[in-house]
Formats: structure tokens, C-alpha cells, sequence
């Protein structure tokens, strides 16, 4: 319970800042001073054993592929002309592996704030947040991770180019998560029309693993597709990712260790804006690599 207690303060700062933030300010006519997205999607995770250039870390007894319900929802607010705010919430339950040890990824979550100043052209900001994990194993007492950066959006003609940059660090009782690890973050948003989007991203991420400070490598890659019919209120999108995360046993090791994990969902996304172009340009637009993901899976799935 005690590691709640971190995502509901996370929230509350979201909520808290935002609302702090209404303060008076003249707003361009053109631009919209509110916005929001919520999104729930169904999916499977897979893992293989190793394999593309790693050795699989013995985690994760077989391949397998858990069930999984994910949420995702931003409020965003310009609180003055060209400066805005916004609140992100992120959760997800996983069903239950094969797992050597019992240790197993049930769920993780963050909050998380933006600030940032915009232009019809450009985006750019700082962001942070902070965030839990759970695996009902042998380190469930408090597993918590945090993040902040810096983030930048170029809105063009065909869409968006977005990238994002920073420092994510965790805590759990054996240091098996991701730690200390910088990381660094370019997609862009391609539209077709102005109802129907594809989204593409890579990420990386360093940092260390264990308490011997093993050297730690996340490699992640989503495409998605996004499209919302000329009568609907919600658009419907279905996404890929893929995440290797592995490590070096030894510094002396030719040998990397760890496992990759193949993500496909489908969703529903309710978003302001008459389009889906007008939403990738208001506020609440932004979002986050799958930080819970990259520390979850390292401390429960990657041994």
C-alpha cells in the first residue's frame, strides 16, 4: 500500500499544478486553451528466450504471451499565451508467466507533469514524474521508479517530429530495475488526412542493474496507426512495440543477457479537437516512453 501512496501523490501534483495554473492570461483565438486524451487498449505482451543478440537471462522459464489492460489518459491547459500544462496518468495489469523465481510483473503505473512553451510551429519543454510497480514476489514492499527531461515537438505540413530526453532512476529492494539510466526518445506523426495518422518512435535507454552495477541496455520501437471516422466521437488505433532489455554479466563478457518482449494492442482513444490533426496540435497531445515497462520487466522478468 505504502507504494500507492507515491502514484497518488504523483497525481495530485498533476492535478494540483494544472489547477494552479488557471491563473489570468490573455489566449490567441486560434488556439485551444484545454485538452485531453484518454485511451484504454487490450493487448498481449510475448516474450521470446533471448535471440537477437542476446542470450536469454533465465527469467522467464518459456516464451509466452500475458494478457493485458492498459490506460492512458492527459489534461493539458494553456494557462497564458504560448505557455501551457500537463497532467499525465499511464497504468497497466498484466496476467501471470512462467517465471523461474515467482517473480512476475502483476502491474505498474505512473504520474507524471509537463510544462512547456509553445508556438503554431514548435514545442518545447521539461517533464517528470514519478511512478510504482508490482510483482507479488520477492521485492513487493516498495518498487518505485522517476523521471525528468527535456522534450521538443516540430509541427509541420504532414504531421510532427518529437523527440525527448533525460534521466530515469527506480528503487526496489535488490536494485534489479532499470537505474541510473539515460535515456533519449525520436518519433514522428504522419497523417494521411486529417483523421488518420501513423505514429513511429525509437528509444533508448542505459543505465545499471543489480547492486554489482551491471552495465543495462533498453532498445524500444513502436509503430502505430490511428484513425477516427467521420461519425464517431473516439478514434480507433492499433499499435506495435517492440523492447529488448538486456545487460552485460561482466564488463570482460562478449555476452549480453536478457529477454525481448513483443507488445501488439488495440484501443479506443477519446481526444479533443475536431480532428485527429487539430488533437496532435493541442494541448494534452504529448506523451511518455513506456518508462514501467523498462523498469518492471528488468527487475520481475529480466534475472
Amino acid at each position: 500500500m505504502k507504494s500507492l501512496n507515491y502514484l497518488g501523490a504523483a497525481s495530485a501534483m498533476a492535478l494540483l499544478c494544472m489547477s494552479s495554473a488557471a491563473i489570468s492570461g490573455e489566449q490567441s483565438s486560434d488556439q485551444q486553451a484545454i485538452g485531453y486524451r484518454i485511451g484504454l487498449a487490450f493487448a498481449g505482451v510475448h516474450n521470446t528466450l533471448g535471440g537477437l543478440g542476446i542470450e536469454s537471462s533465465g527469467g522467464v522459464k518459456v516464451a509466452d504471451t500475458r494478457p493485458t489492460v492498459m490506460f492512458d489518459g492527459t489534461l493539458g491547459y494553456d494557462f497564458a499565451a504560448n505557455w501551457g500544462i500537463q497532467g499525465d496518468l499511464q497504468a497497466a495489469a498484466l496476467g501471470r508467466p512462467d517465471v523461474a523465481d515467482g517473480d512476475r510483473t502483476n502491474a505498474y503505473g505512473h504520474g507524471a507533469v509537463h510544462l512547456y512553451h509553445r508556438t503554431d510551429s514548435f514545442l518545447v519543454g521539461a517533464l517528470g514524474g514519478l511512478g510504482i510497480h508490482d510483482d507479488r514476489g520477492d521485492s513487493n514492499r516498495e518498487m518505485n521508479y522517476w523521471f525528468a527531461g527535456a522534450e521538443g515537438k516540430l509541427l509541420t505540413g504532414w504531421g510532427s517530429v518529437f523527440a525527448q530526453a533525460g534521466y530515469l532512476d527506480s528503487y526496489d529492494r535488490y536494485d534489479e530495475g532499470t537505474r541510473e539510466a539515460p535515456f533519449a526518445r525520436l518519433g514522428i506523426n504522419y497523417f494521411l488526412n486529417d483523421n488518420w495518422s501513423v505514429k513511429l518512435d525509437g528509444a533508448y535507454a542505459g543505465g545499471k542493474k543489480w547492486t554489482d552495477d551491471l552495465p543495462n541496455r533498453i532498445f524500444d520501437f513502436n509503430v502505430e496507426s490511428e484513425i477516427r471516422p467521420e461519425t464517431w466521437p473516439v478514434s480507433l488505433f492499433a499499435r506495435y512495440e517492440f523492447t529488448q532489455i538486456s545487460y552485460h554479466a561482466l564488463d570482460s563478457d562478449q555476452y549480453r543477457y536478457g529477454e525481448n518482449f513483443h507488445t501488439l494492442m488495440v484501443g479506443l482513444k477519446f481526444r479533443s479537437g475536431a480532428t485527429l490533426r487539430e488533437a496532435d496540435r493541442a494541448p494534452g497531445s504529448l506523451d511518455l516512453p513506456s518508462f514501467g515497462k523498462w523498469v518492471a520487466f528488468n527487475a520481475n522478468e529480466v534475472e
